[in-house]
């Protein structure tokens, strides 16, 4: 079974899947005094709290995934995966890169996969029916439904419109963090990547 450790953000998503005046506009806020704190705080959270929650990257970002462990089926989380960069196995301070189409295949529709295949990528003495304990793997890729806001499903902006809003009626000093509303929940979980 592989081992994912964790997920990091190379490259952020260039723009947020709702804009300010879209946020501003479901609130009907017209004033300018918070557009820092929405635009700059309140919606990038509020992304960021959908992709966490629903499993899937909204806006085109490159990830980077370790994997401690793995054996030849490599789940990639944060979905729809658009394409990998690169596929690296780590063992003993020895770093290879594996080859796609002959080290590895990308296999699945957006919930993508890894199939790692090749024996000439593995340790000396290894065969087909080993795994790869003692080996880690680090994948970057490029993951999310397209470059614009506009790629996002209207359900989800919709949850994000949600979202911001709850918070922004919400904010006090007081409050330990960011929620999301049960009205952005129901609206997500049709929307979740369950790791099977």
């Amino acid at each position: 079974m592989s081992m994912l450790s964790e997920v990091k953000v190379h490259t952020a998503p260039s723009v947020e899947p709702i804009t300010l005046t879209e946020a501003k506009n479901y609130m009907k806020v017209d004033y300018t005094n918070d557009d820092t704190l929405i635009e700059d705080v309140l919606i990038p959270s509020a992304r960021e709290m959908v992709e966490k929650m629903i499993n899937k990257a909204l806006i085109t970002q490159t990830l980077k995934a370790y994997y401690s462990s793995f054996d030849n089926i490599v789940d990639l989380p944060y979905a729809p995966v658009q394409s990998v960069t690169s596929v690296k196995r780590i063992q003993q301070n020895t770093t290879t890169t594996l080859t796609v189409d002959s080290d590895y295949y990308v296999q699945g529709l957006d919930d993508k996969f890894l199939l790692i295949t090749s024996p000439y990528s593995s340790p000396p003495g290894f065969s087909p029916s080993d795994s790869f304990n003692g080996a880690e793997l680090l994948v970057e890729y490029v993951a999310g439904y397209g470059t614009a806001g506009s790629n996002v499903p209207a359900a989800i902006k919709e949850a994000i419109r949600k979202i911001v809003a709850f918070n922004y009626e919400n904010r006090n000093e007081d409050e330990a963090g960011l929620e999301i509303p049960n009205s952005a929940k129901n609206i997500l979980n049709k929307y979740r990547s369950w790791q099977i």
